[in-house]
């Protein structure tokens, strides 16, 4: 199900992509289940902002184990 946040999210994901010069990953659609669900559970869903997007993208890189 497609929500007004995930197509917020996936929007501004696409932004960050951008902005660190990387083409959008094979697992976006992974990364958007992510962010959104962060997104959700961590702030006012119907006042988020781009820094919340990018706080959860960091939260997600930082699940990785490298």
């Amino acid at each position: 199900m497609i929500t007004e946040i995930t197509t917020e999210v996936d929007s501004q994901l696409m932004s960050i992509y951008s902005q660190i010069g990387i083409d959008k990953p094979s697992n976006h659609e992974d990364i958007i289940q992510f962010v959104s669900e962060d997104v959700e559970a961590s702030t006012n869903a119907e006042e988020f902002t781009s820094e919340d997007v990018k706080i959860a993208f960091r939260r997600l890189i930082e699940t990785y184990e490298y």
